[in-house]
């Protein structure tokens, strides 16, 4: 029986049950006007967003899987992370733990721009090509991307 040297796709399961290497960015001074693509270098297992602000304004980030989910194209297909006040000098927000396979994601301020936001991921070695582009429009039917 010979053996095949197949590349692993989206569905490789073993790539999930092993933990993911780190993948780090911090997006400096984001804007409510520019919506950020942020692309990962394989697929992810997990990612974790935090963000933080000089100052308590009520404020926060949107994050989405696609431009059409963080602009409400469609439909508000986003979801909304507000910073909250941590009594200290700053105030800042972290995400639990988003256990989502994914190639990119898009950011953007809710009110006012933020300092600062980190993406900390864990991705797999499934190449981001092994992916479809996540859109309302991969399966009929499938909501909640845009």
């Amino acid at each position: 029986m010979g053996l095949r040297n197949a590349e692993q796709g989206s569905n490789y399961v073993p790539a999930y049950q092993v933990s993911g290497i780190p993948s780090a960015l911090t997006l400096e001074n984001l804007t409510t006007t520019t919506p950020v693509r942020v692309d990962f270098p394989s697929v992810t297992r997990w990612i974790i967003i935090s963000a933080a602000e000089d100052e308590l304004d009520e404020n926060g980030i949107k994050i989405a899987f696609s431009e059409n989910g963080i602009n409400g194209a469609e439909e508000d297909n986003f979801i909304q992370l507000a910073l909250s006040d941590s009594n200290e000098a700053s105030v800042s927000i972290i995400s639990p733990v988003i256990e989502v396979r994914c190639k990119s994601i898009w950011v953007v301020a809710t009110i006012n721009d933020i300092s600062r936001v980190s993406i900390l991921a864990g991705v797999t070695g499934i190449n981001n090509s092994k992916l479809p582009i996540l859109s309302g429009s991969v399966r009929a039917g499938q909501t909640g991307i845009g």
